[in-house]
């Protein structure tokens, strides 16, 4: 059993997994990893990449194929269905976060994490403007306010979770990008700490966006779902 579990959801992210594999192998090794490319019901050539990389990398890399879209958080919460090791976190294929910056977030926890812990990246940097910038911080007050997290930076990735707190979520989660919110939420509510890292937040390597059209209408919905949460909870 490896000891960490890497899910990358990808969507129509095919101008970005060899570069993506590439600098994972720079990394990770397989002595402690696994390395989950899930196609999330991509329509480009990712799933052949991905067949790909399996091919020439296997053991680090596993392929997982999805023949619809199930959303940000439907296709990492289907990754938990596969992995075996004692932690797991995941990243976007876009090369927003850098596969060095998640090895140091992953070097940190082996000396001073433990299992009654979440850890996750809180940016210190950025390369997506100050549009983003303000969402993001507006995001982190909701998660402040209405949920009650102690945190700086909600949405930061990489996010590394205990697979002990991972088998004992609810069946049903948010499948949007609300879904990291709720993951924290159930986390903070079974008392675990959570521990924010430094790291940075980069330019996609290539491609755009899937919501970058419709940037109002996710942020009314990420506000509404997030208010949502915390009324399922306090009701159930």
């Amino acid at each position: 059993m490896s000891k960490l579990s890497i899910i990358i959801p990808l969507c129509n992210e095919e101008g970005n997994i060899e570069k993506l594999v590439e600098e994972l192998k720079n990394h990770f090794s397989v002595e402690d990893t696994c390395i989950y490319l899930l196609d999330n019901g991509s329509e480009d050539k990712t799933k052949q990449l991905i067949q790909n990389a399996v091919e020439k990398n296997g053991f680090l890399f596993q392929g997982i194929y999805l023949p619809e879209n199930l959303g940000y958080g439907g296709g990492v919460r289907k990754g938990f269905e596969f992995i075996s090791s004692e932690w797991v976190c995941w990243i976007p294929g876009d090369l927003q976060v850098r596969p060095s910056e998640v090895k140091d977030v992953w070097d940190y926890i082996k000396f001073h994490g433990n299992t009654d812990q979440v850890v996750k990246g809180k940016r210190i940097s950025r390369e997506d403007g100050w549009l983003n910038l303000c969402a993001s911080k507006f995001y982190t007050m909701l998660g402040i306010v209405v949920l009650g997290l102690k945190i700086k930076d909600l949405n930061a990735l990489p996010k590394f979770f205990p697979v002990d707190f991972i088998q004992q979520l609810p069946e049903k989660m948010e499948r949007s990008f609300v879904f990291d919110a709720e993951m924290l939420y159930h986390a903070h509510m079974d008392g675990m700490a959570i521990i924010e890292y430094p790291v940075g937040w980069y330019k996609r390597y290539s491609g755009v966006s899937s919501w970058s059209g419709k940037r109002w209408q996710v942020y009314f919905i990420t506000f509404a779902k997030i208010c949502l949460l915390r009324f399922k909870k306090v009701s159930s």
